[in-house]
């Protein structure tokens, strides 16, 4: 008879086992897919590009405002991820650095919209942070922009974030 109980609690023990087993399975499904749907919510690599469907350089680009303080006659280099503010746009410039930032400051003296805030210069690189405001007055756009010389030719560096207002704000 005492074989009978110890053959029936090992009995009965193998479908706990089996649902131990699969509680943890759906336990580690549920938890790597809360990491993957919250990749996908908050754009994070490589599910960054699945929403919206645009790469960094094509956010970059399209984001860049229309009225940007920058100089003329620039031809593209590149663009993507910024290394202070989220997007950098890069041009490239036959006038000397002195030139390009001659025509950005004759930019900002037409425009009613740009300000410039701090103006620095470190070794050869000018370095010029922006803030422009939309019609209503709230800022729209936050900007830093690098002049340096290279060779002959300017590297026109345009990093910029867009501030977006809550809908409270608006």
């Amino acid at each position: 008879m005492q074989m009978s109980l110890v053959a029936a609690a090992s009995a009965s023990a193998r479908p706990l086992a089996w649902r131990g087993a699969a509680r943890v399975a759906l336990y580690a499904a549920a938890l790597c897919g809360a990491f993957i749907l919250a990749a996908y919510v908050g754009r994070v690599p490589p599910l960054d590009r699945v929403r919206g469907g645009q790469s960094d350089a094509e956010r970059a680009l399209a984001g860049v405002p229309f009225d940007a303080p920058l100089p003329y006659d620039i031809t593209l280099v590149g663009a993507g991820r910024g290394r202070e503010l989220p997007n950098r746009v890069e041009w490239v410039s036959e006038l000397p650095p002195s030139e390009a930032g001659a025509q950005v400051l004759d930019h900002l003296a037409k425009s009613p919209k740009w300000q410039a805030t701090q103006f620095v210069d470190l070794r050869g690189e000018f370095r010029q942070t922006f803030a422009r405001t939309g019609s209503d007055g709230y800022l729209t756009h936050f900007a830093v922009m690098t002049l340096r010389a290279q060779d002959a030719r300017t590297i026109v560096e345009f990093e910029f974030m867009r501030l977006d207002l809550p809908a409270s704000m608006q």
